[in-house]
């Protein structure tokens, strides 16, 4: 009896919490713990209790720079490969001191919060994975380091290099002879 009590008020809580957290995101309180590279949190009062909203590090700063630089470098058709590339050959390093890679790089180029949206609870146009809840979303919650246009520029020319992936049953495959053997070559 006891343990039903307790996953009840458990799950009731987790509940409460959630709510509290989209409740907040709408207000455009930013909910997380680290914030994003080249952002910092700002603690606002709200009536008894302190919240956080984001703005960007000054202008003149090292991550504020290295932003716009990756966005920049993205918008003249450069791959996050040869971004990291150029970011590391210059001893630049991530907000956790790590060299920059190609995943951290994307990360960054695909995050909203540097065009001055709060998403909370999932991706763009996707549900979250567990609650099956829409994304809060929040335009304009703080000042943008990128603007929206170029943003979205970088999500198309992203999504333009993304790699087509085909399941390996609906490629067709075709044989031809190379001297005195047979060789089967699998065309995409």
């Amino acid at each position: 009896m006891i343990e039903s009590i307790d996953q009840f008020y458990s799950e009731n809580m987790g509940e409460d919490i959630k709510r509290g957290l989209r409740e907040s995101a709408r207000r455009g309180f930013f909910t997380g713990s680290r914030p994003p590279y080249g952002l910092h949190k700002v603690p606002v009062k709200d009536s008894n209790k302190i919240r956080y909203k984001l703005e960007p590090d000054s202008p003149d700063s090292t991550p504020y720079r290295v932003v716009r630089r990756l966005f920049d470098m993205a918008l003249k058709d450069q791959g996050c490969k040869a971004i990291a590339k150029v970011l590391n050959s210059e001893g630049l390093r991530t907000g956790t001191g790590e060299r920059w890679g190609v995943i951290t790089v994307h990360k960054v180029l695909n995050n909203e919060a540097y065009s001055g949206t709060l998403v909370l609870g999932g991706r763009p146009g996707h549900k979250a994975i567990r609650s099956g809840a829409e994304p809060v979303r929040v335009e304009n919650a703080w000042p943008a380091i990128v603007d929206r246009e170029s943003f979205l520029q970088v999500q198309v020319m992203m999504a333009n290099k993304r790699p087509r992936v085909t399941h390996p049953r609906t490629v067709s495959s075709i044989t031809f002879s190379v001297g005195f053997s047979s060789v089967q070559a699998v065309m995409p």
